[in-house]
């Protein structure tokens, strides 16, 4: 009785590190996509996710991820009240 072959030719533990890479990469994926599915969806509302105010104001793009929005034509918002930053589609 020949023993049952490694799949790829890996060991299981690698394969449960790419597994588990693999899987930590797509949930990031997906994280990412909410948020600028969240941010496009937002295009007549503008007041804050968080407080629900108007007090809110364009802020210059500070973060490295912001392309990302801006591929898609959201640009970043900051609510005065509460501070909480999020996107939302340009006028």
């Amino acid at each position: 009785m020949t023993a049952f072959p490694h799949l790829l030719g890996l060991r299981y533990r690698y394969l449960a590190e790419l597994a588990g890479g693999a899987l930590l990469a797509l949930s990031w994926l997906a994280w990412w996509v909410s948020r600028v599915i969240g941010a496009v969806t937002m295009a007549g509302v503008p007041n804050c996710p968080r407080c629900g105010l108007l007090n809110t104001s364009r802020p210059a793009p500070s973060l490295g991820s912001d392309w990302v929005f801006r591929t898609f034509g959201c640009s970043p918002y900051r609510c005065d009240v509460c501070r909480e930053r999020y996107f939302r589609p340009a006028r």
